[in-house]
């Protein structure tokens, strides 16, 4: 899984969360984000895929 997210253009940095439940890749761009979801959901039919923003300094949290 990490190895397919770290493959996804424009990825800057794909990690495990806790015990390995919940993988992650980091993005710059919102737009790349969604196409490699995309992409993902297309190889990976079963994988339970999502584009999400990281809230910040900047959000009204």
């Amino acid at each position: 899984m990490l190895d397919v997210l770290a493959g996804c253009r424009g990825a800057l940095l794909s990690r495990m969360s806790g015990s390995g439940a919940t993988c992650f890749a980091l993005f710059a761009d919102a737009t790349e984000a969604a196409a490699a979801a995309a992409g993902i959901r297309q190889q990976r039919p079963n994988w339970w895929t999502a584009a999400a923003r990281v809230a910040g300094d900047d959000d009204n949290v």
